[in-house]
């Protein structure tokens, strides 16, 4: 209770700021994944749904971040098996994401 309130006394300070930040990082990584063919749902949240096209690429994706040390959520059935959930961050952590995405779509 102790750390909410704190939160809310200090949100222009702390959490404004990472609020800004993470929609940053989302919509520079919405836009990017769309230039590389990628379509992505979300834009309102911290979290965007990516269409990798393919189930296996999907796949590999997920597993080869999860091997990182990078957590996305993926491995859903039919109909949208071939796309992942990402908990977006930062555009710097969002840059760093995509280097280590397109290594492994490759």
């Amino acid at each position: 209770m102790h750390v909410g309130t704190k939160l809310m006394e200090n949100f222009d300070t702390w959490v404004s700021e990472s609020i800004r930040q993470t929609c940053e990082g989302r919509d520079f990584l919405m836009k990017r994944l769309s230039e590389l063919g990628f379509p992505t749902a979300g834009g309102k949240g911290n979290t965007l749904r990516v269409n990798l096209l393919e189930s296996e690429t999907a796949e590999r994706v997920v597993n080869g971040l999860r091997k990182r040390g990078i957590y996305t959520k993926g491995g859903f059935g039919k109909p949208i098996e071939n796309q992942i959930i990402i908990t977006c961050g930062s555009e710097s952590l969002m840059r760093g994401l995509l280097a280590e995405d397109q290594d492994i779509i490759k």
